[in-house]
């Protein structure tokens, strides 16, 4: 991640190792495991800790919280939480945000 200061110079805040997308960045279709192509802006942020400092809204999740993939679903490509938002999915939609691991 870069941020640029008032004088117009380029720094590297962040650096990490990633891939986009399981198969590469193209034109996708349901399932084809590729993310899609063009530009996309961060409305929100979200993880397992508190909020580190972004300005974005933060929401820390746990084990109620879901992105829904189930195509059948209206809830479909959303972030949800079954704290305020009935469980209306099918598998594979039990993609947790959240996974205890001890």
């Amino acid at each position: 991640m870069v941020t640029k200061d008032a004088d117009g110079t380029w720094n590297e805040d962040l650096c990490t190792s990633s891939y986009v997308g399981y198969g590469g960045v193209s034109e996708t279709t349901e399932w084809n495991r590729k993310t899609p192509r063009g530009q996309f802006s961060f409305t929100y942020a979200f993880g397992i800790l508190p909020n580190p400092g972004t300005e974005l809204s933060y929401t820390q999740v746990d084990d109620t919280y879901y992105w829904v993939d189930d195509v059948n679903s209206r809830y479909y490509n959303q972030f949800v939480t079954t704290k305020t938002t009935p469980k209306a999915w099918n598998f594979p939609a039990d993609a947790f945000l959240f996974r205890k691991t001890r």
